[in-house]
């Protein structure tokens, strides 16, 4: 835990101060809400002095005694709440930076205070050299005190004199400032007038990338309680660069984009790409602009019927399910070795053909206009048919406009 002793009690960094003894954090003085696990875990983050802390210490620090947690989920959920108030985003880190497989480390610099804001008397205030030997003059003894001179009629007419000096000296810098800032605001109008444009989009790309947890990839999730939790292991590389998911009703990630990419891509080609596999149910990978621009919604969709695996592109979803394609695909099930899936738009045409491993294999696949909910990327799986569990194993999820 951070150290709170007298000279660490405040930890100052970018626009926040964190009180390090009673976990308030502050935005330029305005108080903000923080849970207290997501306390804890920035205290553990600054302690570790711009080091690695390990997601394992991290575990123990917040749920210690034996308290049972799910490692991932609870450490995950913890990290994205501390996140969301500090506004820094895990693509472009600010404060938390997060190294895959090891743990945390905070990067900003921290300033470590006593007091963040010390009041006027706690100052010592010592009088000019010219007033340090006049008998009328008020010694303190700690000098915390602003000095005074004792009234006499010479000390009177002197500060009379002064004061009228003082007065013209004001008088004259008030018509100054008001005569440069009158001509500054002319120069800045005159100039400015026209906001200068945001730097033009030249491509968009939004990846899920192996078995890296896809809520620090930026994503989102639909149902954070679902039973979803795996990373999955490559057995010939020993790696886990799979990303395993599993629900008994229907869970997905997500990453909306904004309206300057959906702007963008709806003007360009694109093409969306799944690198997947259906252990069971139904998986699904899909971009959806919401109702921007009337823009429809594409879907890839992985079917398990008895022993047989599709791979679909959807025309409707309810009241039933009605399939533009339907291809029969044993390769939808190997799990261990999963296909690549494209759907690549022509913006000529305003049509999607669909290739397995860069093979084409349907063409002319309009999309759809139903549950248009601003999703952007986004992947899943969710129970189908007889079965009453969907499970899905994501490689990649990668949208790309250029």
């Amino acid at each position: 835990m951070a150290d709170t002793d007298d000279s660490r009690r405040f930890a100052i960094f970018g626009q926040f101060r964190f009180d390090l003894s009673s976990h308030e954090l502050r935005r330029h003085g305005t108080k903000l809400p923080l849970e207290e696990k997501a306390a804890q875990l920035l205290c553990a983050l600054i302690d570790g002095g711009g080091t690695v802390v390990s997601r394992q210490n991290l575990h123990r620090l917040l749920w210690p005694n034996g308290v049972h947690v799910d490692f991932d989920h609870g450490l995950n959920k913890c990290i994205n709440k501390l996140r969301l108030v500090l506004g820094d985003d895990p693509s472009k880190p600010r404060f938390i930076e997060t190294l895959s497989r090891r743990g945390y480390r905070f990067i900003a610099p921290i300033e470590f205070q006593n007091d963040p804001m010390p009041s006027v008397a706690s100052r010592a205030i010592r009088p000019p050299a010219s007033l340090a030997g006049r008998k009328d003059f008020h010694a303190r003894d700690n000098l915390t005190q602003p000095f005074v001179l004792a009234d006499d009629p010479a000390s009177q007419g002197r500060k009379s004199k002064l004061g009228a000096r003082l007065a013209i000296l004001a008088s004259l810098l008030i018509v100054v400032f008001l005569w440069v800032a009158r001509f500054s605001f002319l120069a800045r109008t005159s100039t400015h007038t026209v906001p200068k444009k945001a730097e033009a989009i030249r491509s968009v790309v939004v990846q899920k990338s192996g078995g890296i947890d896809p809520l620090d990839e930026g994503f989102k999730m639909f149902a954070p309680d679902g039973n979803y939790r795996h990373t999955m292991r490559n057995r010939e590389n020993q790696g886990r660069d799979r990303w395993k998911l599993i629900t008994n009703d229907q869970n997905y990630y997500y990453r909306p984009l904004s309206e300057a990419e959906k702007d963008f891509a709806l003007r360009r080609d694109w093409k969306l790409t799944c690198v997947c596999a259906l252990g069971q149910g139904e998986a699904f990978a899909q971009i959806d602009f919401g109702k921007y621009r009337e823009a429809r919604r594409f879907d890839i969709t992985f079917l398990q019927e008895g022993n047989k695996h599709f791979v679909a592109l959807s025309k409707q979803i309810s009241p039933n399910f009605e399939w533009e394609r339907k291809i029969e695909f044993p390769g939808v099930a190997d799990v261990d070795h999963p296909h690549t899936y494209e759907l690549r738009y022509d913006h000529a045409i305003q049509t999607a053909s669909l290739w397995i491993d860069g093979q084409l294999m349907a063409s002319g696949y309009h999309g759809h206009n139903q549950f248009r909910e601003d999703r952007g990327l986004l992947f899943g799986a969710s129970s189908y048919l007889t079965s009453q569990v969907g499970i899905a194993v994501f490689r990649t999820v990668r949208f790309e406009a250029y």
